[in-house]
């Protein structure tokens, strides 16, 4: 959450407090002003990091709609899942038949030739 949210947050709460207390017909009028004064101080709060925030972006020359962090397109490649199709021993060694690539290899958490996962 971020300093903005939390302080739109109290802000509603503060105002539903407001509105709830003007209803009650005995609130005393000093409950009523320190509950006023919350709000502006909140509402002021709130203008004065939407400023800072708006000379960050002038300084850094960033633009309204230009998201504030750059992300890099990720290098991954799709998960292949596959299974041994069958086992046989080809000179002492466990092999078997992959399912994705039908290689035949020495059995693996992976298969060697296409990288599918046999787990």
């Amino acid at each position: 959450m971020t300093t903005t949210d939390y302080l739109q947050r109290e802000i509603r709460r503060a105002e539903l407090s407001f509105r709830r207390a003007e209803r009650k017909p005995n609130t005393p009028a000093d409950e009523l002003r320190g509950l006023h004064e919350k709000l502006e101080h909140l509402q002021e709060a709130l203008e004065a990091v939407n400023e800072h925030w708006q000379r960050v972006h002038e300084q850094r020359g960033w633009t309204a709609g230009e998201p504030l962090i750059r992300e890099q397109p990720a290098d991954v490649r799709p998960v292949v899942r596959g299974r041994w199709l069958y086992e046989t021993e080809i000179e002492g060694h466990a092999c078997g038949e992959c399912s994705a690539c039908h290689k035949i290899r020495v059995i693996d958490n992976f298969c060697p030739n296409c990288g599918a996962d046999m787990r």
